[in-house]
């Protein structure tokens, strides 16, 4: 049933996640955590909670709810990035839906930028950090592409500073290769908001 619901959600209340599905997501995962050792039941609580999520992306597509509710999960969705790398790909992908679909309703492009400070810096790490297996290097390409997304909604002011953190980091001498290009691919993802000069920074 959850992944036939996750297929057909769009253009729904997100206070609908918020307040049945979420609590739902945590009690599975407090379940799956609260055993000493994995077996075939907290498996399954792990599968549950992960597909909940998954319903997110459905929920954040055109939200006919977006300005009450948003400011109601936002807090949720960037401790989750931090500490639950599984369930990256689907707040990401929510995300993105929630910028794309607002960006064309430009009253509600405001509160995305005010949320841009929050999200941009943790996508910044996720994206900066060395992939271990090919689920990983998935997370840090679906980080980039939230990025950019964000760069668009988000305060001049903010994108200069992140521009600038980014040039330090790139002329420190103290970062690995990887780092150094993944921090360049940042950088030049910035570039569309910063002066001329500033740019010659690179």
């Amino acid at each position: 049933m959850l992944p036939l619901l996750r297929d057909n959600i769009k253009a729904t209340r997100l206070s609908l996640f918020i307040t049945y599905f979420l609590p739902l997501a945590s009690a599975f995962h407090e379940l799956a955590e609260g055993s000493d050792k994995p077996t075939s039941v907290t498996k399954t609580y792990e599968i549950l909670e992960k597909q909940i999520w998954s319903l997110l992306p459905g929920f954040c597509t055109r939200p006919t709810d977006f300005k009450e509710s948003f400011p109601r999960i936002a807090r949720t969705l960037g401790t989750c990035l931090l500490n639950r790398p599984y369930l990256r790909i689907d707040i990401m992908s929510a995300l993105r839906h929630i910028i794309n679909c607002n960006f064309v309703n430009e009253a509600n492009v405001p509160e995305m930028t005010r949320y841009s400070k929050n999200f941009l810096p943790i996508l910044f790490n996720i994206y900066t950090s060395e992939a271990t297996s090919s689920g990983a290097e998935g997370v840090r390409l679906a980080a980039y592409e939230t990025i950019k997304p964000f760069v668009r909604v988000a305060d001049d002011k903010l994108c200069s500073a992140l521009f600038f953190s980014a040039s330090a980091r790139l002329l420190s001498g103290e970062i690995s290769t990887h780092a150094k290009h993944a921090v360049l691919d940042l950088a030049r993802s910035l570039v569309r908001k910063m002066a001329p000069e500033n740019v010659q920074r690179l």
